[in-house]
């Protein structure tokens, strides 16, 4: 009787604070100490008390970004990127190495650089060449579907940014995860497709973007699911997050400038 006494104890008090957004330390203290006083918990029931603790650990962090104001926002989504494949940098350092190659002419140079433009997708960082005029995303992506998500987010919870920016999963989640998806592989069975993965990774391939595509819609729908815990506060202030324009401007100078500062860097060493 005593021993169904004190399981019922622990039972009640592990179901009272193991709740989403219960954050009451104070009171998770007092019953736990409470508890103890009474009993000598076994290794098991020292294991449920700490897991306990650590859920309302992980919502008292959670609750943090609840008090974010607009501001806080805009600074993380403006470091959040999603998609960086070819960017803007890469794009000048292909045009430089051909210029000092004698390939380019600056003029040539910068009339080359403003064939190309960058993604509208807010967390995408690519730039393209596209082949109309009123194309504004990555050809063959989801850019222009995810900037639409994104839209749809801030106007119900008050950023763009994706659920799994800012909420981390919570612990116990990540191990059924680990559980749920780990594959055992037999090593020497597997060799040929390992050494075929380390191949590519050293020497390239052709990227598989239907896979990719499939991956953001399921990650998309994963962190649709999340969202539906709960909402961030709603911020009515108009986004103030100023975007360059995505076409590409380089003064011709820029060329002959960076082309001569290398060469003296190649001197002095």
């Amino acid at each position: 009787m005593k021993q169904q006494n004190k399981k019922m104890t622990l039972y009640k008090l592990r179901m009272k604070h193991r709740r989403a957004r219960r954050v009451d330390v104070e009171q998770l203290r007092q019953d736990t100490d409470a508890y103890l006083a009474e009993n000598t918990p076994s290794k098991n029931e020292i294991d449920i008390l700490a897991d306990t603790w650590a859920f309302v650990a992980e919502n008292i962090e959670r609750e943090e970004w609840k008090t974010y104001t607009r501001e806080d926002w805009e600074e993380l989504e403006r470091q959040h990127v999603e998609r960086a494949y070819y960017t803007k940098p890469d794009l000048f350092d292909d045009i430089l190495t051909k210029y000092e190659r004698g390939l380019f002419t600056a003029d040539e140079a910068q009339a080359y650089a403003k064939r190309y433009r960058k993604c509208k997708y807010r967390f995408c960082e690519n730039v393209f060449k596209p082949t109309r005029k009123n194309q504004w995303y990555c050809p063959k992506s989801t850019c222009r579907s995810m900037e639409a998500n994104a839209k749809i987010r801030f106007k119900k919870t008050g950023t763009y940014l994706p659920p799994y920016a800012y909420k981390d999963i919570r612990e116990d989640t990540s191990q059924k995860n680990y559980e749920k998806y780990e594959i055992a592989f037999d090593m020497e069975e597997s060799a040929g497709m390992f050494a075929r993965f380390k191949y590519k990774e050293e020497c390239g391939g052709k990227r598989d973007r239907a896979r990719e595509d499939m991956n953001d819609i399921a990650h998309y729908k994963q962190n649709k699911e999340i969202d539906a815990e709960t909402q961030v506060i709603r911020h009515y202030k108009p986004v103030t997050i100023k975007r360059d324009s995505s076409e590409i401007k380089v003064s011709p100078l820029f060329f002959r400038a960076k082309s001569e500062q290398i060469k003296k860097e190649d001197k002095i060493s």
